[in-house]
């Protein structure tokens, strides 16, 4: 039996021997004996074999069930073609978007890094005041531009910790 139509495939290549005869005998020889063509076309023969009408029957049957588990493995590929399609897209979007170590080493700035920043810079905003030899406005440019730092910094850090 096949696997793909239910039908014997012995019986369906009978079938075919049986209709080739047919040919042989009715089209290529111009046959014409109305028993015996009776006989070929509707009746069974005296080996057993089948009729004409019944092998084309079963041919014509197992066409439209290999028919129909065609347009099923069409329509199974199209949904896997698609399902590949969106597989692929996905990989790319991956490839570009995955971050390895060394990617985020390079790309990004560890959090404790800009809290030991801020740090340093309150430092330098303290010892700014014991710097006697700068002018006064200098001191004060000076503190405001490290605020200014250390501002941009906790916003930063705010920004990834609200993520």
């Amino acid at each position: 039996m096949s696997k793909c139509s239910g039908i014997n495939v012995g019986s369906i290549e009978e079938d075919i021997r049986n209709l080739e005869k047919y040919i042989e005998l009715v089209i290529d020889k111009n046959y014409c004996d109305c028993n015996e063509l009776n006989i070929i076309c509707y009746g069974k023969y005296a080996d057993g074999s089948k009729n004409v009408a019944n092998s084309i029957q079963n041919i014509l049957q197992d066409y439209t069930r290999q028919k129909q588990i065609n347009e099923e493995h069409q329509k199974i590929n199209g949904e896997l073609r698609e399902k590949v399609k969106e597989l692929e897209e996905q990989v790319e979007y991956d490839k570009t978007h995955i971050y390895t170590p060394m990617t985020i080493q390079l790309n990004f700035i560890p959090k404790q890094k800009i809290k030991d920043k801020i740090e340093e810079l309150n430092k330098q905003r303290r010892e700014l005041g014991f710097k006697t030899y700068l002018r006064k406005e200098d001191i004060i440019n000076d503190d405001r531009v490290i605020v200014c730092q250390i501002q941009v910094l906790q916003k930063l850090l705010q920004e990834s910790e609200d993520k």
